[in-house]
């Protein structure tokens, strides 16, 4: 149980006041207009009920019949009732010095613990008698970004000091298009690139080649911060290293701290991004060769397996064909969770039931380019790729398969 009596140190000698003086509340440096006006009582400055929570925010009920308090912010709730000293914010329980009271018809509530609870600081005045409550939201760093002001922007970051919100505001930054220095301003701020979400993975998938730039050069990002996967909650990152991000294509739609949408962007493939990151040490999988080759992209399909991707690595088994066709999956959706194959098999399947040029380019460079094993497949599967390569006219990749043991 936290014990508010020694959050309120700062309100020392408050007590020993004359509590029919006026007491003022501040708010970012803006006074309070209120209807009725704060009290004093045990040392605790207490003012009206929704006034406080609707200033900063929060969504206040008050049930007269029960006399309790609700009020939720983002993920915070809080809990109080009138003439209860036990109040609870989430699952903790708050003990207080002075509990919520209801004067003259007017409920009210302490100031210092309404405000600490949600994410606010409060000082006290003893010389004009002023509670000064300083606090930032995702929705003051979202107006200074519309208002195109930087030094507000990071002053509030940094005024904030919480990095769940700076991580926040990062992706704000990245959703209204800013440049780099907005996302500089905000990082010596104290915002994080890793934290409950990767905003490096979220500028490369928006393709955003100059953060990502800025990211690597100035060391705020290395091989060694983990998977996409790992390190962000979105299912889009599954199955993805930092490559394989750039080169998938996506539609991005751009949303303010309120949800509403600012550009909807197609965000497509970026060789450029790749390179960066190939150069700062981070390598493709063969999963991310198996993207490229499942989507039948020549270039990218050599560009994978020349940076890092291994020819006869493994991979979930992600595409399965029979007579009827030919059937794709994501790492999310497996029918065979535990089923795997060889990349070898993947570009099997591929070139079996969806024979194009693209296929039979892909296969022919990971059999003849990389020196991919035909040892998993089958005699049969080999014989059949021989059969198809004679039908397309790759005599090249002909010779490969007989060398491997193809027969006619």
């Amino acid at each position: 149980m936290l014990v508010m009596g020694m959050i309120f140190a700062g309100f020392a000698g408050m007590a020993s006041a004359n509590s029919s003086e006026t007491i003022s509340v501040t708010i970012n440096g803006k006074k309070q207009q209120y209807s009725v006006s704060p009290i004093l009582r045990n040392g605790t400055v207490l003012v009206p009920l929704r006034a406080i929570f609707e200033s900063l925010g929060a969504y206040p009920t008050y049930d007269p019949k029960t006399k309790e308090i609700t009020a939720s912010k983002g993920n915070t709730q809080i809990y109080l009732q009138v003439g209860n000293n036990i109040a609870k914010v989430n699952d903790q329980t708050v003990k207080l010095d002075q509990p919520a009271i209801v004067l003259s018809g007017s409920t009210y509530v302490p100031v210092r613990f309404v405000s600490e609870a949600l994410g606010a600081k409060v000082e006290w005045d003893p010389k004009t008698r002023t509670v000064i409550i300083e606090y930032v939201d995702i929705y003051l760093i979202d107006a200074a970004l519309r208002e195109d002001n930087l030094d507000k922007f990071a002053a509030l970051i940094k005024r904030n000091g919480d990095p769940s919100l700076g991580n926040d505001a990062i992706r704000l930054a990245l959703n209204h298009q800013k440049g780099v220095p907005w996302i500089s301003a905000a990082l010596e701020a104290g915002a994080p690139v890793v934290g409950k979400d990767n905003m490096f993975a979220e500028a490369i998938t928006q393709k955003r080649a100059d953060v990502v730039k800025f990211l690597l050069d100035e060391g705020y990002v290395d091989p060694s911060i983990g998977t996409p996967e790992e390190t962000s909650p979105s299912a889009f990152m599954r199955g993805f290293s930092y490559i394989g991000l750039a080169y998938r294509s996506s539609i991005q739609y751009l949303r303010d701290a309120n949800g509403q949408l600012l550009a909807t962007i197609q965000a497509e493939p970026s060789f450029e991004i790749a390179e960066m990151l190939y150069g700062k040490g981070f390598r493709a999988t063969t999963l991310d060769a198996y993207y490229s080759l499942a989507q039948r992209q020549t270039d990218w399909f050599d560009w994978m397996l020349g940076h890092g991707a291994d020819p006869d690595g493994e991979i979930p088994k992600l595409v399965y064909g029979d007579e009827k066709g030919i059937y794709f999956y994501t790492v999310s959706d497996l029918p065979e969770p535990e089923a795997r194959e060889k990349l070898i098999q993947s570009a099997y399947t591929l070139a079996d039931k969806l024979t194009t040029p693209e296929t039979m380019q892909n296969l022919e460079t990971l059999i003849v380019k990389y020196g991919a094993s035909l040892d998993p497949l089958t005699q049969a599967q080999k014989d059949r790729l021989l059969q198809l390569a004679r039908f397309m006219e790759r005599p090249i990749l002909a010779d490969a398969l007989i060398k491997a043991g193809a027969k006619e």
